[in-house]
């Protein structure tokens, strides 16, 4: 069995749970240490239960406790951060797969998100294949091939939103611009899923990362659930 828990999905932090079977390994860790540890305390987990951490990017939005995880567990990812941040770990060489503890494989892509190297992450174990992208813009890559049972993936802004608080909200009109041009749109969104993934065996789609201020959640899950009306789609709900 294979299965990701959001634990903290946002701006302000980001932490999954990916879980293969008996073997735990976390998806980023970009909240602050003490916080990180009592997150995994209450769940009756340790840092040492874990065999790895994949970090898709960067930003410390995502990489805030690196370094006392990575005491406990290697780190996953691309070259900025493995060599930029001096962390014990393996830079992960887009579109190859990797085998962890026999069960788990791995396999990175490029994705776009402005002047950060990111990756999105395919994870399979016996039938499942969760694809895990988040903090991206641009998606190059078709994966019609394969058939993804579960997705996890970003919905960042809606266009009417997003358009609104660039011409209305001048104090914050930098950080929109951000996210206009390195985050995922509900619109971009929708192409992917049509003409990149496989979605024919998929069972649940995690939406991962919306922006408080500019996502419309109502508007993007009545309009999925209509287009993928036997897919189970719903926002990631943030533990803490």
């Amino acid at each position: 069995m294979l299965s990701i828990e959001p634990i903290k999905t946002g701006s302000d932090g980001n932490l999954y749970i990916l879980k293969s079977n008996d073997v735990y390994y976390l998806i980023e860790c970009g909240i602050d240490k003490r916080t990180l540890l009592k997150t995994l305390y209450n769940k009756g987990l340790f840092l040492y239960n874990f065999k790895g951490c994949f970090v898709s990017h960067k930003h410390s939005d995502h990489i805030e406790s690196i370094k006392v995880v990575n005491e406990f567990m290697p780190i996953y990812s691309n070259r900025q951060v493995i060599e930029d941040k001096n962390i014990n770990g393996v830079i992960l060489k887009p579109q190859t797969k990797y085998m962890f503890d026999g069960e788990l494989s791995v396999m990175a892509f490029n994705v776009e998100h402005g002047n950060a190297e990111n990756y999105a992450y395919m994870f399979g174990n016996n039938n499942d294949k969760i694809l895990f992208a988040t903090d991206f813009y641009k998606f190059d890559v078709n994966l019609k091939n394969i058939e993804f049972t579960e997705l996890y993936i970003e919905c960042n802004w809606t266009k009417d939103l997003i358009e609104k608080a660039l011409q209305d909200d001048d104090e914050n009109k930098t950080k929109y611009e951000r996210q206009y041009n390195t985050h995922l749109s509900f619109d971009l969104l929708k192409v992917i899923l049509n003409e990149s993934l496989n979605l024919s065996n998929c069972k649940k789609i995690t939406l991962i990362h919306p922006s408080k201020e500019v996502c419309d959640k109502e508007l993007v899950l009545n309009e999925l659930k209509s287009l993928y009306p036997n897919i189970i789609i719903e926002f990631a709900i943030n533990q803490i």
